[in-house]
């Protein structure tokens, strides 16, 4: 997997002050749904929306004054200041779906194409019913950091009941791309209703 947990934050400066961007699960899931999809928000920032930056600024540090601060931007340095963000929030915004695909995969994909924000609303449920984490503990971890825990808690669970090293299915699924086995879970969970 390409590990993305040691460099999640992305530090831009606003109206003078430094603004760390977090690419948390409720930013990911509020701006999917705001947007419908990641190449939407990104086509808005990079032709220079004005609303589109101040709303992923707004969601990646949970600063409500980020419409305000964007506003005294533009007074201050005129939109081409702005334009200087734009490289950052794109890699925000990049970062808000997640590791990319597991490195054992071959980067296509086999499964269903999900919506950014059935996948986020899947790691909600991972990370509040599989991980046991609180609400807040699972809105302000980053996607990264639920698909780590929880494939460090399916390899302890293997370790401790089994069915690891032998099991052609477990092989079988371990080959899949982590975007093919979040498929994999999902349609599983999905079906199951």
């Amino acid at each position: 997997m390409n590990s993305r947990l040691a460099s999640e934050q992305i530090r831009i400066t606003l109206d003078g002050r430094p603004v760390e961007l977090v690419p948390s699960l409720r930013a990911a899931l509020r701006l999917a749904r705001r947007y419908g999809t990641y190449a939407d928000l990104i086509a808005k920032l990079a032709d220079g929306s004005t609303a589109a930056m101040a709303d992923t600024i707004a969601e990646g540090s949970d600063l409500p004054a980020a419409y305000d601060m964007v506003n005294r931007e533009i007074i201050a340095g005129g939109v081409m200041r702005l334009a200087l963000i734009i490289p950052a929030l794109i890699d925000f915004v990049i970062s808000l779906a997640g590791p990319s695909s597991d490195e054992k995969g071959n980067g296509k994909s086999t499964g269903k194409p999900i919506t950014f924000e059935a996948f986020h609303e899947g790691l909600f449920e991972i990370a509040t019913g599989w991980l046991g984490w609180t609400p807040a503990e699972a809105w302000a971890a980053t996607p990264g950091e639920i698909i780590a825990a929880n494939k460090g808690r399916v390899a302890m669970l293997r370790a401790i009941f089994g069915g690891g090293e032998g099991n052609a299915e477990t092989k079988a699924h371990d080959e899949l791309s982590l975007d093919d086995q979040a498929l994999a879970v999902f349609g599983r969970r999905r079906k199951g209703r």
